[in-house]
């Protein structure tokens, strides 16, 4: 009778704690999700956009009247351009009261001002008036009126947001529903039982549920940046050549062959069409994500290998992981090196020799996706230390993996090419010094406080670091040090994707900062709920960075998707693109010939003074916000000489049947650009010293060169042509030679 008495009461116990840790789970889901409301909410809520054209640069106004009439604080003004070519302007605002009418101010004193759009975008609608609708403004002297009625809603404000974030906040639910499960802060001893294996798959799946929850929509994404470029060179060389052929080199100074064998086998089965493309990349990183989470929770309880990966997934690197295929190989070079990790402690685990094998393995298969992950046998043998001399037999195997590598790279790159750095742009002191604040940037953490989460979360690392054992630090340092020294030779031209590897490392951190807070909650009775609101909070600060990026990459990808297909399709010669992108668009060019068989279409030219002089009597396109037109002017055709600075060059090009070679100088700094009539393109940048197979025609073809100085200055070549020497052979040197420097 006792004994039941007590079960009651124990069963009433839990219930009861059950009950306050759903309600308190609730509470906490509201409290989190309204104020991450409330922060983005205080962004600019009404927007209008301007497409119009100006034959002289002037600036325009918007006032808005909330029934106090037009007055300066409730205005925005920004410039504009009169090239006599459409532009989209955008003014923005933040206010929180009814709307009664809209007022633009071009100030123009000519008043040659062509308005083809405008479009009024307030809580959630698009009100767009183009054509006839535009008949609905008031025109004035100067400016533009309309009446408006919008009323403003704070409910149908959150009501916008909340439906434009429902997958978010399910995510977060889902969340707080693992934090409060009875086993998810508690650390997995030997294998998965039954009992843990729906936390376990929870846990796991809450980082791959937001990786999809924020990047589907790169699904609709097109090449980007380097892109075009490999799709051209699988095109040519198909999935095996980069393995094997020193003379089809995906790289001369990066040895990646998995990239261009990932990515042909997308182009195999997809041909020109990116979506499925995405689709395995969103799915390698879904591989990637279930492997960490395999690894991870053998070190850190279920909940907290949740965060660190959540964390990982929502921050700035992954973001532009995500949109870029050309950085798949740092996706799947992570997953290969996961792999290799579990092999590597289940063979320590099991005592199982064979398993250091297939782990070597998968560490090559890492090494030759991404030199960054080579330093892993490093923190192998940290690993090891304090065990029995006889263990470190079990490095055989992946010392055979790094020299196998190593001799694989030297035989494909040559001596040159065993450091993975930009030869043409040093690292100086000042890159590595500005190294830390441009990571804080790169991460993405601007904001005061979520920056203030990420030292509290640091801080907390830092007590549990100070207070581990010396193999713990050992090991510690070297994971950060092996993700740190292949960044510093590329340091001169940092990047989001260089710190991939770096900001797990991150998160991991933080993530054992976590951990230490739930600890400490719980000797001061305060449960999970300091550690749990800490890396809720910690994963919403990343996802209101990563959601500016996605905005970013979705309108860069409608650019470049337009200018793109522009390129590929159009079948008028005539027509030229002048584009503020450019880079591998020759990729297009080249696959319009190679792949599509089609006969030459459109140039294009990369934002220049001498555009107009390089492609005389062209049509000229340019892109506003996804949107080709036809320019309205053809511009001021400048000859070289007047477009640049004077400034000291060194032209020095010699051709001998069929190879081009050329020496530039005298900067080792800044850039070199070239164009050589003939080109589909505008001047592409070059590196200083260059031999490439190139057919020369002495008689019509002509080469300028362009130096771009890192202090804003440049200078042009004249149009040169060739001296021929005889058979098939012929030279251009040239040298400009100034008193003083431009920057003086």
């Amino acid at each position: 009778m006792h004994r039941h008495a007590c079960t009651a009461i124990l069963s009433e116990l839990e219930m009861d704690k059950t009950i306050r840790t759903t309600v308190f789970s609730i509470i906490l889901m509201i409290g989190l999700f309204t104020t991450y409301t409330m922060y983005v909410q205080k962004e600019k809520n009404l927007t209008v956009e301007v497409l119009m054209t100006s034959w002289h640069s002037g600036s325009i106004a918007m006032y808005v009247d909330t029934g106090e009439g037009f007055n300066e604080k409730l205005s925005v003004r920004r410039s504009y351009i009169g090239d006599g070519t459409p532009h989209k302007y955008s003014l923005s605002l933040h206010i929180s009261r009814d709307i009664h009418a809209l007022r633009l101010d071009p100030i123009d004193a000519t008043g040659k001002i062509e308005i083809r759009e405008i479009a009024v975008t307030w809580q959630g609608m698009v009100y767009r008036y183009t054509g006839n609708d535009l008949n609905r403004w008031r025109r004035e002297t100067g400016l533009m009126l309309i009446d408006l009625s919008l009323h403003h809603s704070f409910l149908k404000e959150l009501l916008s947001f909340l439906r434009d974030k429902i997958a978010l906040l399910i995510w977060l639910l889902l969340f707080l529903i693992l934090a409060t499960g009875e086993h998810s802060w508690t650390l997995s001893e030997g294998e998965i039982s039954r009992k843990t294996l729906f936390i376990h798959f929870f846990a796991g799946g809450i980082p791959i549920i937001l990786l999809w929850t924020l990047y589907h929509e790169t699904l609709e994404t097109w090449w980007l940046i380097d892109d075009p470029c490999h799709l051209f060179y699988v095109s040519q060389n198909g999935i095996f050549a980069a393995f094997y052929d020193r003379s089809r080199l995906f790289s001369p100074i990066n040895f990646n062959p998995m990239l261009p064998f990932s990515f042909g086998l997308d182009y195999l089965f997809a041909g020109l069409n990116p979506r499925p493309f995405y689709w395995h990349h969103l799915l390698s990183f879904t591989l990637t994500l279930t492997a960490g989470y395999a690894l991870f929770v053998r070190f850190f309880p279920p909940v907290v290998s949740s965060i660190i990966l959540s964390s990982f997934v929502a921050s700035l690197p992954v973001c532009d992981s995500t949109f870029h295929l050309m950085v798949r190989h740092y996706v799947e070079g992570l997953f290969f090196t996961f792999i290799s990790v579990i092999f590597f402690l289940a063979a320590l685990r099991k005592e199982k020799f064979a398993y250091h094998w297939i782990g070597a393995l998968f560490y090559l298969l890492a090494c030759i996706s991404k030199e960054l992950y080579v330093p892993l046998i490093v923190l192998f043998a940290v690993f090891l230390l304090k065990r029995d001399r006889h263990d470190f037999k079990m490095l055989y195997p992946y010392a055979a993996a790094a020299v196998i590598y190593f001799l694989w790279r030297f035989y494909m790159l040559g001596i040159e090419g065993m450091a993975s750095a930009y030869p043409h742009i040093p690292v100086k002191l000042e890159n590595i010094l500005n190294a830390p604040l441009l990571f804080v940037t790169i991460m993405g953490w601007t904001n005061p406080w979520h920056i203030s989460l990420i030292a509290i979360a640091t801080l907390l690392f830092c007590i549990t670091f100070a207070k581990g054992s010396w193999r713990y630090k050992l090991i510690t340092i070297t994971l950060i040090a092996g993700c740190i020294a292949p960044i510093i030779p590329v340091l001169g031209m940092f990047s989001s994707r260089y710190v991939f590897a770096l900001s797990l490392i991150v998160f991991m951190g933080t993530g054992i900062g976590i951990q230490h807070l739930y600890t400490l909650g719980k000797r001061l009775r305060a449960g999970h709920a300091p550690a749990l609101l800490l890396g809720a909070a910690l994963i919403l600060g990343g996802c209101l960075s990563t959601e500016q990026g996605i905005a970013k990459w979705k309108h860069y990808s409608d650019e470049i998707k337009a200018e793109g297909n522009f390129l590929l399709f159009n079948n008028d010669p005539h027509n030229l693109l002048i584009t503020e992108h450019g880079h591998c668009y020759w990729a297009f060019s080249s696959i319009r010939k190679a792949i599509l068989n089609m006969p030459q279409g459109p140039s294009f030219c990369k934002s220049d003074c001498i555009c107009f002089f390089l492609h005389p009597d062209k049509k000229v396109w340019i892109n506003v916000d996804g949107q080709l037109y036809q320019a309205g002017a053809t511009g001021n055709k400048k000859t070289p000489e007047e477009c640049g600075d004077k400034g000291d060059l060194d032209v020095n090009i010699h051709y001998s049947r069929g190879i081009l070679k050329w020496k530039f100088g005298p900067h080792k700094e800044g850039r070199y650009l070239v164009f050589i009539k003939g080109w589909d393109s505008g001047m592409l940048q070059v590196k200083s010293d260059v031999e490439l197979p190139y057919n020369i025609n002495f008689k019509d073809d002509f080469i300028i060169v362009k130096y771009e100085s890192p202090r804003g200055w440049s200078v042009y070549s004249p149009v040169l042509t060739f001296t021929q020497k005889g058979d098939g052979e012929g030279s251009i040197i040239w040298r400009s030679m100034s008193l003083k420097s431009p920057e003086s």
